[in-house]
């Protein structure tokens, strides 16, 4: 489904695909929980009302304004910022769950999230690429399972790093850990 269009609620159901995109507000609704496929942010300003569960891709194109709130978003896809627009973290988590993935895109950016957890199915990636600059996690950095590879990337966590049960694999970038009083536990 593609809301595309001027000012638009997009409609209070569940979609396999959904795409806003044309111009001004889309104001999701309490009932859209699960995107069965892709989420394409192109060109509007949407906020997430409530936790969202995304069994494909997040892509943000154009002059794009996503704000994800306070809510834990599950994700089996690509997280790919493509265009110029700003993503707004809030005090949400974005858990990204399934198979190999990738956080990613193709204008120069740095990517920032508050919350990351990874928690893919065994021996499956969640790894940094594309033209992104860098990694900044805001809050705490979870890995539950699966595995976390950052390539060339540099990482910033301004909170905590817990490993309950993931690995890291390594490569020429940096991970820093930002202020004073964090912990590296799990």
């Amino acid at each position: 489904m593609n809301y595309n269009g001027s000012t638009q609620t997009v409609g209070n159901y569940n979609y396999y695909h959904l795409t806003v995109s044309g111009s001004n507000t889309k104001t999701l609704q309490t009932g859209t929980t699960s995107i069965g496929g892709n989420f394409i942010i192109d060109n509007v300003t949407a906020t997430a009302v409530a936790a969202l569960t995304i069994g494909g891709d997040v892509i943000l194109e154009q002059a794009f304004n996503f704000t994800s709130g306070t809510f834990t978003h599950n994700l089996a896809g690509n997280w790919t910022r493509n265009g110029w627009g700003t993503f707004t973290p809030g005090a949400g988590t974005i858990n990204f769950t399934g198979n190999s993935s990738a956080i990613n895109g193709t204008s120069a950016n740095s990517q920032t999230f508050n919350n990351i957890i990874i928690a893919k199915t065994a021996g499956q990636t969640l790894s940094v690429g594309g033209s992104v600059t860098s990694l900044n996690v805001n809050g705490d950095f979870t890995l539950s399972s699966g595995v976390f590879a950052p390539g060339t990337i540099a990482t910033v966590i301004s909170g905590n790093w817990m490993n309950n049960g993931g690995s890291l694999t390594t490569g020429t970038g940096s991970i820093t850990m930002n202020g004073s009083g964090k912990t590296i536990g799990g």
